[in-house]
């Protein structure tokens, strides 16, 4: 049997994920991505411009992020000192597509692996909230300037949308009975008095003793990662292999919300219980909604008038490293006259899907009940690693 999930638009490609089960338990897993990790060589060859211009046509899932990365790691290869109000700027539109991302991910994907029907209407509504973010920050879109785009944020504005996105967010995720996500005995507590589709499956992953379904000893990459590592490692990347397989310093590790929380009070004390299971790992994904909001307010205070900066240089090699909703992403360019002579992008897919990564030794070895149990179980880990492609999940008995 298989469960599939098809993500639309760019040349993201896809996983092919064959899970093979003997007597009862998964023995082994098999993982074919067929995603374009040298897509940074559709960027060589062009003008600066052209090549930012170009980014989230390729990575239409996540063009908001990716634009950024890269306009930090041309900035940096130029020598351009960006404005605090230009980072804030960024940092809130980065904030806003991650929160979108995530709240799709609970609402729409999490019902759709238990069979249930997803709220597609209401995050269609909370996309249309935050894409108002940028009309309220920047004179003209896009913003995606090197140096910074005309800043003229309405704080008023800016504070009104992010209310109402806050309001609508916790109304489509926990109706009204939002839960305390601080601590377990609160959450415990909510557990089981909400209907929304999406937290109903952290109701399934309890009542079906599966809160450490997944859990495996992968590392958690740090949040704060050896930007140096990268740069060295990317530089010397000629043939797109740290790309595909990567590594932070010499081991295997996994991004995304459960490294970025991993010691908030919740997180960690389900971690202690269930280590980085599904129960730990789908919580984190709830708490990030609240954090996602945060950094959004945060960023309001810090934005004001600003017209960006310039620069003269025209070559030069550079970094970014930049959290994303799926975790870090890093973008290493070289530069030379103004033309993209190299260009290297690491995304969290590869190492989430890692063929030694979290979801292989997540899945293998564990006690599993072949048929429709094992492909929503399966399913909801995959959902909880947040690939940015679509995939397809094989199921095979022997």
């Amino acid at each position: 049997m298989s469960g599939t999930r098809e993500t639309t638009g760019g040349i993201e490609g896809r996983l092919r994920i064959q899970v093979k089960v003997d007597a009862g338990m998964v023995s082994n897993v098999q993982l074919d991505s067929q995603r374009p990790v040298n897509s940074g060589a559709l960027l060589e060859g062009r003008s600066v411009g052209d090549a930012l211009d170009l980014l989230p046509r390729i990575f239409s899932l996540c063009g908001v992020a990716q634009t950024a990365a890269g306009l930090v790691a041309v900035e940096h290869a130029l020598r351009v000192s960006l404005t605090p109000p230009q980072i804030a700027a960024r940092q809130m539109l980065v904030a806003a597509e991650a929160l979108e991302q995530t709240v799709w991910r609970i609402t729409v994907d999490w019902p759709t692996c238990l069979g249930m029907q997803p709220d597609v209407a209401g995050i269609r509504d909370l996309r249309r909230l935050l894409r108002g973010l940028g009309m309220h920050m920047f004179k003209a879109i896009p913003w995606n300037r090197v140096g910074g785009s005309h800043l003229v944020p309405d704080p008023i504005e800016l504070v009104k949308t992010i209310d109402a996105v806050a309001q609508h967010a916790a109304w489509i995720l926990f109706g009204d009975a939002a839960p305390q996500l601080d601590d377990h005995r609160s959450f415990e507590r909510w557990l089981g008095r909400q209907h929304q589709p999406g937290p109903a499956a952290l109701d399934y992953v309890r009542d079906q003793g599966l809160a450490a379904f997944g859990n495996s000893p992968v590392d958690l990459l740090p949040t704060a990662p050896d930007t140096g590592f990268f740069a060295q490692q990317l530089a010397k990347d000629v043939d797109w292999s740290f790309c595909t397989h990567p590594h932070y310093h010499g081991n295997i590790s996994e991004t995304g919300a459960l490294s970025r929380l991993v010691d908030h009070p919740l997180v960690s004390e389900l971690r202690d219980r269930h280590g980085n299971g599904l129960l730990t790992r789908l919580a984190a994904r709830l708490v990030e909604t609240n954090h996602l909001i945060s950094k959004m307010r945060s960023c309001v205070d810090d934005v004001s008038d600003d017209m960006g900066t310039t620069t003269n240089n025209e070559s030069g090699q550079g970094i970014s490293v930049i959290d994303t909703a799926r975790g870090v992403l890093v973008h290493w360019v070289e530069i030379t006259d103004n033309i993209v002579n190299r260009y290297r992008i690491l995304a969290p897919t590869e190492w989430n899907f890692h063929p030694r990564g979290p979801l292989i030794q997540g899945l293998e070895g564990v006690n599993a009940q072949v048929g429709e149990a094992l492909d929503k179980n399966a399913g909801l880990l995959i959902n909880a690693l947040d690939p940015c492609v679509g995939y397809e999940l094989n199921i095979v008995e022997h």
